[in-house]
């Protein structure tokens, strides 16, 4: 992936800010949130196996 990642997160809060376009179709960026299967494979460390008991997705 060549595209930049922007990240904003001010010293004075707790919340941070990330940005990143995408050369995707939009449905496959939804799919890639809601779907907990695509989730995992995305979110976290490669070399570590992850469990999603429940996932809340909401748009």
């Amino acid at each position: 992936m060549t595209n930049a990642l922007d990240l904003n997160a001010p010293v004075d809060t707790l919340a941070m800010e990330v940005t990143r376009e995408f050369d995707a179709p939009v449905e496959a960026l939804y799919r890639a949130h809601a779907e907990p299967e695509l989730v995992k494979r995305w979110l976290g460390p490669r070399d570590l196996e992850m469990d999603i008991t429940e996932w809340n997705f909401r748009s």
